[in-house]
């Protein structure tokens, strides 16, 4: 079984802190995983619902689901985490004082906390996260500004504690390594993650770029090439505590039972929704051309 866990955040605290496209982020994600054929199961927070109890659950549910399928059928699963959203930094527990963090609608969760959750994953579970928010290349990093210069890009960064200027940032030592996770980062520790109006510029790369032929390297690599870096300056990343993981095939051998199937629906723009209008307002006046030669 393969799980989906989506994390969208539009609706923060005061309007000026708003993002625009992360539910829209997730929605799209899950309509293309499930339109693969690699998904059991579905499960999507948005807004209020993003709180570090309810993503801790849900997380923590789905390690219960795996171990009693595991003990069953002894395979390997993944579960894909999809977070689109702002980042934030605070005063932490990292060599450099600091820690970054991702904003949950009920205030910071920082890294180390997510790290340590994931220390819990069980075996035969492997997980490949997302990350469409600032600095998530370093998992956030420093002071942050709006772009505002058309009034459509943003960047996913929400400013939480003035972190002190002597506080330089430093590697960090990385403690419990995690070889079963592996990380795909919207862009570098000193850049931002920006969206417009049809969503996150990361996220609709991702979209564009999944593929169950290609190693979790390529696709990363697929990814910066469709980014257009002159109006985007982003270079989003691949990490992992196993090096070997990056090169292995997207969701490399897993055989997906019972997958979950996309209804099969058409997608009809503008001009064909009105296309039967326009016939017909050429075949009245025609028709009653022909009405009135006949009958006259």
């Amino acid at each position: 079984m393969n799980y989906f866990l989506g994390l969208g955040i539009n609706d923060y605290p005061g309007s000026s802190n708003d993002l625009n496209g992360c539910i829209k982020d997730i929605e799209k994600v899950s309509f293309k995983l499930k339109s693969m054929n690699i998904l059991s199961t579905i499960n999507t927070l948005f807004n209020d619902g993003v709180t570090k109890h309810n993503v801790e659950s849900y997380i923590r549910s789905i390690y219960e689901e795996h171990k009693n399928n595991y003990k069953i059928k002894n395979k390997e699963n993944y579960l894909i985490l999809y977070y689109s959203g702002h980042g934030t930094q605070i005063i932490g527990k990292e060599k450099d004082g600091y820690s970054e963090a991702f904003y949950w609608y009920d205030g910071p969760y920082a890294d180390y906390e997510l790290r340590k959750l994931f220390t819990e994953c069980p075996e035969g579970l492997k997980i490949i996260f997302f990350m469409d928010s600032c600095f998530s290349g370093g998992m956030f990093g420093i002071k942050s500004f709006f772009n505002k210069l058309f009034g459509i890009k943003r960047i996913k960064f929400l400013e939480y504690e003035t972190i002190p200027e002597e506080m330089l940032k430093k590697t960090s030592v990385i403690k419990n390594r995690l070889n079963n996770v592996l990380v795909f980062s919207g862009c570098r520790e000193n850049e931002y993650s920006y969206e417009n109006n049809e969503g996150g510029i990361f996220t609709n790369a991702v979209i564009k770029s999944l593929n169950l032929t290609k190693s979790n390297k390529e696709i990363c690599n697929n990814i910066n090439n469709v980014i257009d870096k002159s109006s985007y300056p982003q270079n989003p990343e691949l990490f992992s505590d196993n090096e070997e993981f990056k090169f292995k095939l997207f969701l490399e051998n897993n055989e997906i039972e019972n997958p979950i199937e996309n209804e099969e629906t058409e997608e009809i723009s503008d001009s064909e929704s009105n296309f039967n209008w326009w016939i017909l307002l050429y075949l009245f006046p025609i028709i009653g051309i022909l009405f009135y030669l006949i009958f006259r």
